[in-house]
């Protein structure tokens, strides 16, 4: 996950094309990227098929870690998807945030808790900066 770019993300199934405009606006922030999505991470030498991933929840990070197993119909990722077909911070980031939520189901309906809770983290990383990435 070395390489990461705003206009990689196509929306799947879900209706969560807010979730979508999230992952290009972190994208466009290189140090925001790596406090959610941690560097090294990728399936070369070292991979155990873990990912981990991290989310400013109630105050504090909190630390997902998915598999790679991405949910697959006639061999298409159904969710987000990249344009590259080798690539798949996106969808591992979003079954990550699924799994912090309960499942992939309640994604769409957090669009509302998704604005705030942004709108509280930004001006959190903006207000205060007490963290460094790694």
């Amino acid at each position: 996950m070395d390489k990461f770019d705003r206009f990689d993300i196509n929306q799947g199934e879900i209706g969560n094309c807010w979730f979508l405009a999230a992952l290009a606006n972190l994208a466009e922030n290189e140090e925001c990227f790596r406090l959610v999505v941690p560097e090294s991470q990728d399936f070369g030498s070292g991979y155990t098929g873990a990912f981990r991933f991290r989310f400013w929840r109630f105050g504090q990070w909190v630390e997902v870690v998915v598999d790679d197993r991405l949910p697959t119909r006639r061999g298409e990722l159904i969710y987000i998807r990249s344009v590259d077909k080798n690539e798949f911070w996106s969808a591992l980031l979003e079954k990550a945030y699924a799994k912090l939520h309960g499942s992939y189901k309640v994604l769409p309906s957090y669009i509302f808790s998704l604005i705030k809770c942004l709108y509280k983290y930004y001006n959190y990383l903006i207000s205060q900066r007490p963290w460094r990435a790694g």
